[in-house]
């Protein structure tokens, strides 16, 4: 029995066929995961069956039937919510930033139950624990949330509702290898009640909670069914290969590092990355990791300790061509009123005083590295998906050649061919231009690949460097626990 049928749904943006003849039925009480390069239509199929689209997209075809109801033909407010929920890949995005975290689940639980203050606390203190959090986190307001912990805040908010149907946009992305098994793990207990429709790029994840595997590709449905099935074809392994690190000398130093808000997030830090050397940051959501990129970045200032660039305390403005940050969400980076083209031509002109001729030929070249269509150039932010943004941020960064690139969780929005590209692209940067690069990312078989050395971090501190095939013999039973939970089937 099917609980979401999608039937010969086409749909259009600017003109253009994104959605090519949909037919899907999605079963009652399984996990249906769909998974599909950036762009193929995955998000948008999704946010078509909450009525989510812009202005500029328009279905011209086909029916969404949600038992037996046409979600195309009904105001889709009684639905939202109670119904159908659905976890977005961005969730600070869809944040109050005005409100704590306790009023969104207030406001939420009101409105469909009317539920006073008391039981929407009692309730919310559940779903967290569920995912988690503890229940000081009620008090927080959304800009003072890491990314993981965002996106646990967000899935809990959608099933203390209790929908019977839950859409989940990339739900697990920006979490920790720990953190997501205990989710997903979760997720699979409630499949009684709720039925799941799960977009990913992690394959992994895929082959752990699917009942059903739906491959997009260009707006198009090309295969479907069990994981058995299509597993094989699915996995699409990153090749691991040595590649040489030239190095020169020391490039970026920190010593005592502190950073304090109501309390310590960074505890007396101390390491070092030398030219053309790849620093791993990993550790479980909330540990320090995104604070700490946006202090070497220059951000942030910390509240004690010193930050050596080539020996030199670092001048951030002079160094700004020097040291670049991508963020784990692009979207945060990007003005909604400017042009792609506007984002690659600025910091190239600005920093090589080149003409407009000699700037496009750079930003052309950047773009089929990272492998985008010149046809961005022309579009806004809000009309590419998450993993194209990723791109963007990734090209705008690379495009001035920086010797120190810090990167926040840029894979973690891109499937797993873009995803082997970008890898690729920054290994040469690594050879060809002695760049160094501190990676923050919670995936380790990216980290055991590409990063000379680990830094595992936990409440605010340095608690294991080393290689991955080190930390494996590490008797600390946090970094044990990490390494476990990296391999789902494992």
């Amino acid at each position: 029995m099917s609980i979401l049928n999608y039937q010969n749904l086409t749909l259009t943006y600017n003109e253009q066929e994104i959605l090519h003849h949909i037919d899907l039925m999605i079963p009652k009480n399984q996990i249906t995961v769909i998974v599909g390069q950036s762009g193929s239509g995955k998000s948008t199929l999704l946010k078509a069956t909450m009525g989510l689209l812009s202005d500029d997209a328009k279905i011209i075809e086909g029916k969404i039937l949600f038992e037996e109801d046409n979600l195309l033909e009904k105001g889709l407010d009684c639905y939202r919510g109670k119904k159908i929920g659905m976890i977005f890949q961005n969730p600070l995005t869809y944040f109050d930033d005005y409100q704590n975290i306790e009023e969104h689940f207030y406001e939420s639980l009101h409105t469909h139950f009317k539920y006073s203050k008391k039981q929407s606390r009692e309730i919310a203190i559940h779903y967290l624990k569920q995912m988690g959090l503890e229940e000081t986190i009620l008090n927080k307001y959304p800009f003072e949330l890491s990314g993981g912990m965002a996106q646990r805040v967000m899935i809990a908010l959608v099933l203390c509702l209790q929908p019977s149907l839950v859409l989940a946009d990339e739900p697990t992305s920006s979490l920790d290898v720990v953190i997501q098994k205990q989710i997903l793990d979760y997720l699979l207990n409630l499949k009684k009640q709720t039925t799941f429709v799960f977009v990913t790029h992690n394959i992994q994840v895929a082959r752990y909670i699917a009942d059903q595997i739906v491959v997009i590709k260009d707006g198009m449905i090309v295969e479907k069914g069990n994981v058995e099935t299509l597993f094989n074809a699915l996995s699409i392994p990153i090749q691991s290969h040595y590649y040489e690190r030239k190095r020169i000398m020391r490039l970026f130093e920190a010593k005592d590092l502190t950073k304090k808000y109501d309390k310590t997030v960074l505890n007396h830090l101390d390491f070092s990355i030398d030219e053309g050397e790849v620093v791993g940051i990993i550790g479980v959501s909330g540990c320090g990791k995104s604070t700490l990129a946006r202090l070497v970045s220059g951000i942030e200032k910390p509240s004690s300790g010193s930050l050596l660039y080539q020996e030199k305390t670092v001048d951030f403005k002079k160094s700004r061509k020097d040291i670049q940050l991508i963020l784990q969400n692009p979207i945060e980076s990007f003005s909604p009123r400017m042009k792609i083209k506007q984002f690659l031509y600025e910091p190239y002109h600005y920093f090589y005083h080149l003409n407009k001729k000699e700037v496009m030929t750079a930003i052309k070249k950047i773009l089929e590295q990272v492998s985008m269509d010149e046809a961005c150039l022309e579009k806004y932010p809000h009309e590419l998906s998450g993993g194209q943004l990723q791109r963007i941020s990734i090209a705008r960064a690379l495009i001035i050649q920086p010797q120190l690139l810090i990167c926040d969780e840029i894979t973690s929005s891109l499937d797993q061919v873009i995803q082997r590209d970008i890898i690729e692209l920054l290994k040469q940067c690594v050879y060809k231009y002695h760049m160094a690069i501190l990676f923050v990312s919670h995936d380790l078989s990216l980290v055991h690949e590409f990063c000379h050395q680990v830094l595992v971090l936990n409440d605010g501190k340095i608690i294991e460097k080393g290689t991955i095939q080190q930390l494996y013999k590490s008797e600390n039973e946090v970094v044990q626990n990490l390494l476990k939970a990296a391999y789902l089937n494992g």
